[in-house]
């Protein structure tokens, strides 16, 4: 289990997974996303303990998958106190405006 601040957590009004969901990702983020979505709440998330359960890839390839996934919009990385969580906008709608830019032709 992770440290208290230190795990997964859902983002409020998260969409339904869907098997397409990374399917525009390269391999390796598409791999890194797939394990982090099935992760139960709370489990741990650090780079290190990734790579660990993740033995194709090591902690490098991790951190720059967790960024790529960042930047794309499917990962939001925050950094607060223990037993501080921040107001998260309604990063469902979000996501869905993603996935209507993103869709193939």
């Amino acid at each position: 289990m992770a440290t208290p601040g230190y795990g997964k957590r859902s983002a409020p009004g998260q969409l339904q997974r869907r098997t397409d969901d990374f399917a525009l990702l390269p391999t390796r983020e598409r791999y890194v996303a797939g394990f982090v979505d099935h992760l139960p709440e709370g489990a741990a998330m650090s780079v290190k303990t990734l790579a660990k359960q993740l033995p194709l890839y090591g902690q490098q390839a991790i951190s720059t998958a967790l960024t790529a996934l960042s930047v794309a919009g499917h990962l939001r990385r925050v950094r607060c106190a223990v037993g501080h969580v921040p107001h998260a906008p309604d990063i469902g709608a979000y996501i869905a405006e993603l996935r209507d830019h993103f869709k193939a032709p």
